[in-house]
């Protein structure tokens, strides 16, 4: 870069197609190959359907068609990207080295593109150009569980993807002492490090889950226990639900959550002083007709507000999570996930991470990280 950007400028965003990316010949080559299936001719220059959604062209192409033709060239064309448009791509050159300036200088980096998400992660990741970016929404420990491979090792092979696909800090299982020690020790593998050097520079992250009210179970326990030991970041989250595992009042279970949440914030001070911590927040209520978890609800975001206030109160990193306890892509759960998200925003949460413990199963978890703890978390009231 010739010139360096003003300190003030507090965000930066990317569309994808065309500036990031030259992704012309995979876009066209699908738009040709569909088209030519249909016999279309005379739609002049394709290159003006780079960047619009899918469903736009479609009605531009086939003005005439039914909304279900339009869908199935959609459908069509989507599935030729899938199989070998969005490879057929390269980045512009100096794009790489621009990015990783920007983010050495401390800028947050969003893309924004209309494409899906899944084909936008995928081609990011493809050039490692993922781990420059604090919004796309990242890989945690596994987008979905890998049930076709051994329930035993699994989490060898998520591990081994996010080391093979980022040079970022990842979210590893630490369900149990042992898993979390795979982490941290492939950890330490890619970085050349031993083992014992891995706690100067934390490098893997994980979440304990309380299993409220008021108790820490034997593989959590020894999952914070071995990550503590070795330096690592934990985040402390008690799932606190009022009128479940929760007093029904909200000031009653927030009394509660604190409490779950700085004994395990004491206990892995207590194993390896300056273990890097968070205070993870949960706190919402339960349908009292059903029993059913409820999210994105007045009493979850006035938790959020609060436990992002505990949480500066003891100098300490706030995780929250904007979750929808809808079981379909509808208006309600986008209202739910705003609801939530609103109050994770006013608090300054730095980790909200949305996922699927609430949701449908078909949904695929995702964390959203804001700001640089995901990439190297450091904790100077602990240092």
């Amino acid at each position: 870069m010739s010139q360096s950007l003003p300190a003030r400028i507090p965000t930066l965003i990317f569309d994808l197609d065309g500036t990031l990316t030259d992704s012309k010949p995979g876009i066209v080559g699908c738009l040709r190959e569909v088209l030519d299936a249909r016999n279309i001719s005379g739609y002049g220059s394709l290159d003006r359907f780079i960047g619009p959604p899918v469903e736009q062209w479609a009605a531009e192409l086939l003005p005439h068609a039914s909304a279900e033709d339009r869908a199935v060239l959609a459908r069509d064309y989507r599935a030729c990207y899938d199989r070998v448009g969005w490879s057929n791509n390269s980045v512009y050159p100096g794009v790489a080295e621009m990015l990783a300036q920007l983010n050495r200088d401390g800028f947050p980096l969003y893309v924004c593109t209309s494409k899906h998400e899944h084909f936008a992660v995928r081609i990011l990741e493809k050039f490692d150009l993922a781990q420059y970016f604090n919004a796309i929404h990242l890989i945690g420990n596994q987008v979905c569980a890998p049930i076709e491979l051994p329930a035993n090792s699994r989490h060898l092979d998520t591990y081994r993807a996010n080391l093979m696909y980022s040079d970022q800090v990842f979210h590893c299982t630490a369900i149990g002492a042992g898993r979390a020690l795979d982490g941290i020790r492939m950890m330490a593998i890619a970085r050349g490090l031993e083992l014992r050097q891995i706690a100067d520079s934390p490098g893997v992250i994980t979440i304990i889950s309380v299993n409220s009210p008021r108790r820490f179970d034997e593989a959590m326990t020894e999952g914070l226990m071995a990550m503590a030991e070795h330096g690592q970041a934990v985040v402390i989250t008690p799932f606190t639900l009022m009128g479940a595992m929760a007093p029904v009042s909200l000031a009653a279970a927030l009394a509660q959550q604190n409490a779950e949440a700085l004994f395990g914030v004491v206990l892995a001070q207590l194993i390896r002083p300056g273990t890097p911590v968070m205070y993870g927040a949960f706190t919402s209520n339960v349908d009292m007709r059903s029993g059913a978890p409820a999210f994105g609800t007045p009493e979850n975001a006035k938790a959020n507000v609060a436990s992002g206030q505990l949480a500066r109160r003891y100098r300490l990193p706030y995780r929250t999570s904007n979750a929808s306890a809808s079981n379909a892509a509808d208006a309600r759960r986008q209202h739910s996930l705003r609801c939530g998200f609103a109050g994770s925003c006013r608090r300054k949460a730095s980790w909200t991470m949305r996922h699927s413990a609430a949701e449908s199963p078909t949904r695929f978890g995702r964390a959203l990280f804001q700001n640089r703890i995901a990439r190297r978390p450091t904790f100077p009231e602990f240092e």
